[in-house]
């Protein structure tokens, strides 16, 4: 009875169920399947289509033999993201355009490079203190200052429009303390005063795509409460350096062979710049006389000691200067004015004709002419003869022009320095 049963069982599959079992292998749901081969259709035998038997889901379309994810389509397989388009692998932003590669720049470092050097695109967009606009590319320094207070940063050498950023933090645009953002190829500096603990980098950025050579220079020490510019810390300060052994090294110290010449020293009256202010014997330190200063140079007009014409050609020596020579007509009327200022009639230049066989033949003590004259209408006249008026003098009651007058009159005079 078994065996024709279930030749019997074999042809009713084969000739009414063939289709419907291959519906159900590729997808059919649950319904499709009842519709298509519901057990009333066939036999009511359990035997036949029990579906058990026959089109267990187990058996026939378990989803996990025939399309079970894992094993044909399963997404870890076919298209994990880590295997096939893993932002990591393919584009990661930050692998692609991340321009974040410090150099180390320290105190008195200079590095000469390009912001083109590291790559051609921009890993940043802006930076938090400096706002707008589309930055890049960028190179960075890991900043080493020390135990200085403050530093300065200048990056020169520019021939496009570059940018100078400070971060705290690691390439953090969102910790920028400072910036210099000069247009076209302008220098750029910054001075950072330092937070203790604080780390710190540089960042120069291309200005809307610019890439530029430059060298980028960093500088350490402390704030000079005078001017507020960074002033050599002792740290930096070499023996090798201080020459002199003033404490003070180039270019601080204007004169790093003369220990009396510094930024700490006193100024003199001595034709000499001693506290390295960059003027010469600059106020009131010359006693009697007043400070002037025309094309380069330095004038003294002292009228607190009036002295004959030889006596004033020394006292302007003892100070390191010479009495004063006129070369041309713009420094004449720059003497007339401080002249007339100081209420004064009269004042001695340096120009003289003393000397047997000299007479008429007028030369400037300093030997520095340049032939330039201004004497006033009849002058000069040697009045008195021989001796008589050797020495030459600029009057008010002849319109600051010149005059010749005996040498041992007492007047005013002016100094000269050329430096």
């Amino acid at each position: 009875m078994r065996t024709p049963l279930f030749v019997l069982l074999a042809l009713l599959m084969t000739g009414c169920h063939g289709s419907v079992s291959i519906v159900g292998l590729f997808g059919g749901d649950d319904d499709d399947d009842s519709a298509a081969a519901d057990d009333d259709d066939i036999t009511d035998d359990d035997d036949v289509d029990d579906d058990d038997d026959i089109a267990d889901d187990d058996d026939i379309a378990d989803d996990d033999d025939i399309t079970d994810d894992d094993d044909i389509a399963d997404d870890d397989d076919i298209t994990d993201d880590d295997d096939i388009a893993d932002d990591d692998d393919v584009a990661d932003d930050d692998d692609a355009v991340d321009t974040c590669v410090p150099a180390a720049l320290g105190c008195g470092d200079s590095i000469t490079t390009s912001n083109d050097a590291t790559s051609s695109a921009s890993g940043y967009d802006s930076w938090s203190c400096f706002g707008g606009g589309s930055t890049g590319p960028e190179v960075f320094f890991d900043l080493a200052a020390g135990d200085h207070p403050v530093f300065s940063l200048t990056v020169a050498g520019l021939s496009a429009d570059l940018d100078l950023f400070v971060l705290t933090g690691d390439c953090n645009p969102e910790g920028c303390v400072d910036g210099s953002w000069n247009g076209g190829n302008e220098t750029e500096e910054v001075e950072v005063e330092l937070s203790a603990g604080d780390s710190y980098q540089a960042v120069v950025d291309g200005w809307e795509g610019a890439v530029s050579g430059f060298t980028i220079t960093m500088e350490c020490g402390v704030i000079d409460d005078d001017d507020d510019d960074i002033a050599p810390d002792d740290d930096d300060i070499a023996p090798d350096d201080d020459v002199d052994g003033d404490g003070f090294v180039t270019p601080d110290d204007c004169d790093d062979n003369n220990p009396a010449v510094n930024p700490g020293a006193v100024e003199a009256c001595d034709g000499v710049d001693n506290d390295c202010s960059g003027s010469i014997d600059d106020g009131t330190t010359c006693a009697s006389c007043v400070q002037g200063e025309f094309e380069g140079h330095t004038y003294q007009f002292c009228n607190g000691f009036p002295s004959n014409w030889n006596d004033a050609e020394a006292l302007c020596g003892l100070a390191g200067y010479y009495l004063v020579t006129v070369n041309t007509a713009d420094e004449d009327e720059f003497i007339d004015d401080f002249a007339t200022s100081a209420l004064v009639t009269a004042w001695w230049i340096g120009y003289n004709d003393q000397g047997f066989g000299n007479e008429g033949d007028y030369t400037w003590s300093a030997g520095n002419g340049s032939g330039y004259e201004n004497w006033a209408t009849g002058e000069p006249n040697n009045s008195g003869g021989f001796g008589g008026e050797d020495c030459v003098e600029k009057r008010s009651d002849f319109d600051w022009e010149w005059n010749d007058i005996s040498c041992s009159t007492s007047s005013p005079y002016v100094c000269e320095l050329d430096e």
